[in-house]
């Protein structure tokens, strides 16, 4: 009789915590930033220029239950997005590489292979430096910090039956 109990309440602990809420900035009905129980969100409060960085617990319909403290969304003037790497970060870090290797390609060849002096030449130093400042902008250039309710960016409580809700696979 133990074990059909410890089993019916493992069920039911389960089922209750594969189904939790999640905390979803939207733009045009896109999910930006999806938050789910026990990520870490860092956000800014209205009138304060501190950033508040606490651990999801979970969420109800108007707000955020964190370990620390519980937050309405009206309140939430920044939400951060959480450093997730986007497109263009991407291929900024690809750029700045791209460069340097160039750069440091030429400067082993013309140095070891060919047994000339290290030298820099403008045919090279120019296109590296061109590389390295384009994916530096681009690195620079990512959104880090989402402001909700500007535009057509919300802060919204997802539940599993919303179309924006979305089940993790572990």
């Amino acid at each position: 009789m133990t074990r059909l109990n410890l089993f019916i309440l493992a069920v039911i602990i389960s089922s209750v915590a594969w189904a939790q809420p999640q905390v979803v900035l939207l733009r045009n009905e896109t999910a930006l930033i999806r938050l789910e129980q026990g990520d870490t969100f860092k956000i800014r409060l209205d009138g304060e220029k501190r950033v508040y960085e606490d651990i999801l617990v979970s969420a109800w319909e108007f707000g955020i239950i964190g370990l620390k403290d519980s937050v309405k969304f009206t309140d939430i003037t920044h939400i951060h997005s959480g450093g997730r790497s986007t497109f263009l970060s991407r291929l900024g870090g690809g750029l700045m590489v791209a460069g340097l290797g160039y750069f440091l390609i030429d400067q082993i060849n013309e140095g070891i292979f060919s047994g000339n002096d290290f030298s820099l030449e403008e045919r090279v130093w120019k296109p590296a430096l061109g590389l390295l400042g384009a994916g530096a902008i681009f690195q620079v250039a990512r959104k880090r910090w989402y402001t909700p309710g500007l535009g057509r960016l919300k802060l919204i409580t997802a539940q599993p039956d919303s179309p924006f809700y979305r089940s993790v696979d572990y």
